[in-house]
């Protein structure tokens, strides 16, 4: 009698072939979400942008303090990674940087998960090579980018900062942002 069945080296074969497919799966997987954080963010640093082109057209200025805030500037907040930590190891993400010495420029300057780090602003949208030092200050960010401020919190916003004394939100947004 002739026995039926796979002989052991043909199932060998079969989950062999079926790794190496869930590898590439997994691979291509990973590309894309890495895609998708870059795109959302690249798009949310245009929507802010025109949201302050907007306020500048109707004002004659860029909006500072709680006039951006006002602006309630919507992120896909999914799609940011840190981009810097402060002197108390806590992470910041997507800076405004506006300063009353220059009031004709300004720099949106944010990270993705994919850790690209990614400008916009009076000058265009760029994905920028530069390195953030941990422990910098956003004054000191904002300068990095040619973009110096007097370290007032009239030249800058921070949208991601989590507090150590618990009292930002639960995800370390602020609440003005949506």
């Amino acid at each position: 009698m002739v026995a039926k069945g796979f002989t052991i080296v043909e199932l060998l074969i079969v989950i062999i072939v079926i790794a190496i497919l869930a590898a590439i799966t997994i691979a291509s997987y990973n590309g894309i979400t890495m895609r998708v954080y870059n795109v959302a963010v690249q798009g949310d640093l245009a929507n802010i942008a025109r949201q302050i082109e907007v306020y500048r057209a109707e004002n004659d200025t860029y909006p500072r303090n709680v006039a951006f805030q006002m602006l309630g500037p919507k992120v896909s907040k999914s799609a940011y990674g840190a981009l810097w930590f402060d002197n108390e190891h806590m992470p910041r993400n997507l800076l405004y940087c506006s300063p009353i010495a220059t009031p004709d420029r300004y720099l949106l300057i944010a990270r993705s998960k994919s850790g690209a780090v990614f400008t916009y602003g009076t000058d265009g949208s760029d994905e920028s090579d530069m390195s953030i030092t941990d422990g910098s200050t956003s004054t000191s960010i904002c300068s990095q980018f040619d973009i110096p401020t007097a370290g007032t919190v009239e030249d800058r916003q921070i949208f991601y900062e989590p507090k150590l004394d618990g009292s930002s939100p639960e995800d370390g947004w602020n609440s003005w942002v949506r």
